[in-house]
């Protein structure tokens, strides 16, 4: 596009979507599509409703007030170890919730995460040196393949109850 004086202040036309105006019939089809299906995403719904991805989530989030919740991860494909830890540790738990060794404020929670095997430096050591010429180094992302291992961690509110490490099976 050249810089040329222009006279007239009005916006060229220009080629895409047209911009769509919110309405109460396309607040009501984004939620219809919503209520059909909850893991529909909004390029799913740009394809079935021609609204923009900047429309789409515009009206989820500001009229609907939605937003995307994940899930954790839970390995599907346990072996038979594994399954069996966690069965011993689930009735360990429930023993002691029969016997009313525990109280309202013990309540425990878990979160399964994996963490990766990666050394990370000093913060010193991860800042080059580049001249003016030079772009900066980026840090690249951890491949997808690197190896993670699996914990599941037990919390109350005093802190945590139990770290168990899930072997790779």
């Amino acid at each position: 596009m050249s810089l040329k004086k222009r006279e007239d202040i009005d916006d060229e036309a220009w080629s895409g979507r047209r911009p769509i105006e919110t309405t109460f019939e396309h607040i009501e089809e984004i939620c219809s599509l919503i209520n059909n299906d909850p893991h529909v995403t909004i390029d799913e719904m740009e394809v079935q409703t021609g609204f923009s991805h900047g429309t789409i989530h515009r009206i989820i989030s500001d009229y609907v007030r939605l937003k995307n919740m994940t899930t954790r991860y839970v390995p599907k494909q346990l072996a038979d170890s594994q399954r069996a830890e966690r069965v011993r540790i689930r009735k360990k738990t429930l023993t002691e919730v029969e016997l009313d060794a525990w109280r309202l404020y013990d309540a425990i929670t878990c979160n399964e995460s994996r963490f990766c095997h990666k050394k990370i430096g000093r913060k010193l050591s991860n800042v080059p040196w580049v001249s003016e010429e030079n772009p900066l180094s980026t840090v690249v992302r951890q491949s997808r393949f690197a190896r993670k291992i699996l914990f599941s961690i037990f919390f109350k509110s005093s802190g945590p109850v139990l770290i168990h490490y899930v072997e790779r099976g």
